[in-house]
């Protein structure tokens, strides 16, 4: 199944083009931020971990949108169905694209940290101001998103096979992400942070107080994931396609 499932991804053009995407708005997030500091101040610790966070945030959302487009496809263009006739088993089916989409993740991870490192070591040599790459202060978000962004698509995956329904689910996952929970996590970040979008800013060390810790983030974040995933196999086994 795992075959077959890296067979999909790679004629999934949506994959590959959200995954550019998502690198270009990690280059622009991060000299946006950057741009907005004095020369003097971009050696200190709280510009790094500001700019090394905005860095982070497009890709996880564009990682999440990828796992909800990944699995509603299956349900848009019948490929569930045969699925279902080959494997019988819901959880099966829904394991097998979650080891899938968290490497999937990964890839977005690991190429949106890439593009980080790469355009502040920029950024810094043209503006005479120097950054230590090797500092946790830069190291620790870019783990976090790598992992972050495999969760994402995971929890993506588990949500669009509970909705189905592409537009919707896009709509629901995003405004539920963008709309809902930053507000929340303003007005109320006690609660709003226990919520997945705020979980995963923990996660890539987002420079607020009210957030979890980074560890903390990434617990809530896999929980989150892991109710969205049975939430879908419960449907399949349910309802079937």
């Amino acid at each position: 199944m795992i075959g077959g499932e890296l067979l999909n991804l790679r004629s999934t053009s949506t994959a590959r083009v959200l995954l550019v995407a998502s690198m270009v708005m990690a280059a622009i997030s991060l000299v946006a931020n950057l741009a907005t500091f004095e020369t003097a101040q971009l050696a200190e610790r709280a510009t790094v971990q500001t700019a090394m966070h905005a860095s982070t945030v497009a890709t996880i959302t564009f990682s999440f949108v990828a796992g909800l487009v990944l699995s509603t496809s299956d349900y848009r263009f019948g490929r569930i169905d045969q699925l279902l006739l080959s494997t019988q088993s819901p959880s099966r089916i829904l394991a097998t694209k979650s080891a899938v989409g968290f490497g999937l993740g990964v890839v977005y991870g690991v190429l949106g940290s890439v593009v980080a490192v790469a355009v502040s070591t920029l950024y810094y040599r043209v503006n005479d101001a120097e950054i230590d790459l090797t500092s946790a202060t830069v190291i620790r978000p870019l783990v976090g998103v790598t992992v972050a962004a495999g969760l994402f698509v995971v929890a993506g995956l588990g949500l669009g096979s509970l909705i189905r329904n592409q537009p919707f689910a896009l709509g629901a996952g995003l405004v539920l992400v963008l709309v809902v929970q930053p507000p929340l996590l303003l007005g109320a970040p006690t609660v709003g942070r226990w919520f997945p979008g705020a979980a995963g800013l923990a996660l890539t060390l987002a420079p607020d107080s009210a957030m979890l810790g980074q560890v903390a983030g990434g617990l809530v974040l896999l929980g989150w994931t892991a109710v969205a995933v049975l939430a879908g196999v419960l449907r399949l086994q349910r309802t079937g396609a």
